[in-house]
């Protein structure tokens, strides 16, 4: 028999929630990735008022609260042509950075009980009738382990050990690049702003100790020739919004915080499932503009281990947990997700950014109901 109950293939926010939640229900977790840890992550670093909620239930809410993070009550969205839509958060939202959070989620997992390895990857993965043997790689050493469950919490990359079968996620053709520095120089108030730009948006959002964290989501295809680094990237999409270019003139980069990811396609709808339940961004990636992808992470662990103690108590079965943790994905995300692509497909349309904005003006109510709808519901206690 197995001497693991579960696997959780994946470091981040969702891999480390999920490895928390498994580890207090007294199940033997082992949580792997294949890069080492503490390290920055091209992310928003935005924790919405949605995710207060999964930070108390995970305990580790003062604990953030103790490494000061940003306060933010107000989302701003800045258009090309300059207009300017602000909206309140439905609560106090955080800024804190990547490394600050990931650094304190593994050490929840750790004081839980679960066991974290890094610089580790997954070769191959094989089921069976008693759970899964999982072959690792470490240092070009191969090691094999038998475990109960496994879970994908791998982010935007399937790992190549998971097999050429696997079918690839419902995500849409359009494909992007995801980038972020951290910065110095630029003075924000309790704001989180969100600049439109040639290929899509450049988000600043103050974190910790007075650093501003730029991230961007930007199309392949229209960035394609505008630099090879990070720096370039970022410097070439902001000068096409003439507001965003004057508010970093100020700015100065933080050395050694840059970092991309690609290729990034949003999700057209939930993937719970393939061969292994899956969080995260593995299992849905909304579009950042509009939504909230950490709290999502952290609300796709919350679901996956509920159903997933059930399974290792024996009391569904493998299909009953499959069905069970597909359809509570589907309710819980779908809506967001359609909401989440209509606004971003309707932002990059030539004149709904001139309506946004004159709606949001004459209309207060119609901001207050796109981010309610585009936001997720508290957790039924």
């Amino acid at each position: 028999m197995p001497d693991i109950d579960a696997v959780v293939i994946g470091g981040g926010i969702g891999g480390s929630c999920l490895a928390i939640q498994l580890a207090r229900q007294g199940w033997k977790t082992l949580l792997i990735d294949r890069q080492h840890f503490p390290r920055h992550k091209a992310c928003g670093e935005f924790l919405s008022p949605e995710s207060r909620q999964m930070l108390h239930l995970l305990g580790v809410s003062d604990a953030i609260h103790s490494m000061n993070p940003s306060l933010i009550n107000t989302g701003k969205l800045i258009f090309m042509h300059g207009g300017t839509l602000d909206t309140e958060l439905t609560g106090e939202a955080w800024g804190i950075s990547r490394l600050a959070l990931d650094s304190l989620l593994h050490q929840a997992a750790k004081t839980a009980g679960a066991i974290i390895e890094t610089g580790v990857a997954v070769h191959s993965v094989i089921a069976h009738e008693s759970g899964y043997t999982i072959e690792l790689r470490r240092g070009g050493a191969s090691e094999w382990i038998e475990s109960k469950t496994i879970y994908g919490a791998w982010g935007t990359r399937r790992p190549s050990g998971m097999g050429e079968n696997i079918a690839r996620p419902h995500r849409s053709k359009e494909t992007y690049i995801g980038v972020k520095t951290h910065l110095r120089g630029v003075m924000m108030n309790s704001a989180v702003e969100l600049y439109f730009v040639p290929g899509g948006y450049i988000g600043l959002s103050p974190v910790e100790q007075g650093v501003v964290n730029m991230a961007a989501m930007l199309r392949r295809d229209v960035i394609k020739g505008s630099g090879h680094s990070v720096t370039e990237l970022l410097e070439a999409a902001a000068s096409g919004n003439a507001k965003l270019a004057k508010r970093l003139s100020t700015a100065s980069i933080i050395t050694g915080t840059q970092v991309s990811v690609a290729p990034v396609a949003i999700s057209k709808k939930p993937l719970a499932w393939q061969n292994m339940p899956l969080v995260g961004d593995a299992s849905v990636i909304i579009p950042p503009l509009f939504g909230d992808g950490m709290s999502v992470a952290m609300r796709s662990a919350k679901l996956c281990a509920d159903s997933a103690n059930r399974y290792l108590r024996h009391e569904i079965s493998m299909d009953e947990w499959k069905i069970n943790y597909v359809h509570s994905v589907r309710r819980e995300f779908s809506s967001l997700l359609r909401w989440g692509q209509l606004l971003h497909s309707l932002s990059s349309a030539p004149l709904i950014p001139h309506l946004f904005v004159a709606g949001g003006q004459l209309f207060p109510s119609m901001k207050r109901k796109l981010v309610r709808a585009t936001r997720l519901k508290e957790i039924e206690q």
